[in-house]
């Protein structure tokens, strides 16, 4: 078995695949508050917009929860499915040596894993939020 037969299993492509699918209904999400933004600014202040502008807003507000909250969900789902290695030794003890891991480093390395986790979703979701924008950029520029 390969070091890096965990990163092929089946658990784990469903893991990455949904933190994928979550990180671009984040990019979409911000997409769609961006506008909303743009609706509300055009439409404030022209009374015959009056009556739709506390719609928009309200959908603004779900767009915006939305793409705040899907990251961290995306992060959290990047961590399904990841297998810890475990050593296994037949025979004698190993004479391999660890220093002892202190009682800070036994809380602080699921945070600082999550954190991580965390910012790749936030990168991968700038990263399908400039993909969206590129290719509305594309279809704008040849008008479909």
């Amino acid at each position: 078995m390969s070091p890096n037969s965990h990163l092929a299993s089946p658990g784990r492509l469903l893991s990455v695949l949904l933190a994928l699918a979550l990180m671009f209904a984040s990019a979409y999400s911000v997409a769609r508050l961006f506008a909303g933004v743009a609706m509300i600014g055009a439409r404030t202040g022209l009374p015959q917009h009056a009556a739709e502008l506390p719609r928009i807003q309200a959908q603004a507000a779900r767009w915006e929860l939305l793409a705040i909250l899907l990251p961290f969900f995306a992060a959290l789902a990047l961590g399904f499915g990841k297998a810890t290695p475990t050593i296994s030794v037949n025979g004698p003890q190993a004479s391999l040596t660890y220093a002892a891991e202190s009682q800070a480093e036994k809380w602080t390395t699921p945070v600082v894993r999550y954190v991580v986790r965390l910012a790749v979703s936030v990168l991968g979701t700038l990263g399908f939020l400039l993909g969206l924008l590129l290719i509305g950029f594309v279809l704008y520029k040849v008008r479909i």
